[in-house]
């Protein structure tokens, strides 16, 4: 009896297989611009009738717990999308996706780290977003804190709900 033959493993394949790491295309800062602001819209609208709800609690308790509830909500939103798709939906809108430098899915810690890398980037007054403009591979501050880079493209997001 002849000994079997192992099956070859399979490879899975990574989130950005259309192109290799040296040939992504980059996002610019305009369409990253564009979905930042998408976003901040969106969770802006959601947000906005729970002000309301919340004045009749009293005007500074009110700005304090839809503040702390909207910091919650934004850390969330973009830490589940990124981390689980690779783009939120003003991303997605703009076809654009996050991916680690080599084209690897991020995942949850990866987005979250990269979110971090935002808030420092808000203590130097959005200087770190003016990078995009200058780096090669168009990363801002955070994107180079959480090995990230945007590109051009679509994202499993698109296949699952659009």
């Amino acid at each position: 009896m002849a000994p079997r033959k192992k099956a070859p493993k399979r490879k899975i394949a990574p989130f950005y297989t259309a192109k290799t790491p040296s040939k992504m295309e980059y996002a610019g800062f305009w369409r990253r611009f564009a979905a930042l602001l998408i976003d901040g819209i969106l969770l802006s609208v959601l947000f906005l009738p729970l002000i309301f709800i919340l004045a009749f609690a009293g005007a500074v308790v009110a700005i304090v717990v839809w503040y702390f509830l909207f910091i919650i909500f934004s850390v969330w939103y973009e830490v589940y999308f990124i981390g689980k798709y690779g783009a939120t939906y003003g991303k997605k809108w703009m076809d654009l996706k996050v991916v680690g430098e080599k084209g690897q899915v991020i995942g949850y810690k990866g987005a979250f780290i990269r979110w971090i890398g935002r808030l420092i980037v808000g203590f130097t007054f959005f200087i770190g977003y003016l990078l995009i403009l200058f780096t090669e591979r168009k990363q801002g501050l955070h994107d180079k804190i959480a090995g990230t880079v945007v590109v051009n493209g679509k994202t499993e997001f698109d296949d699952k709900y659009y």
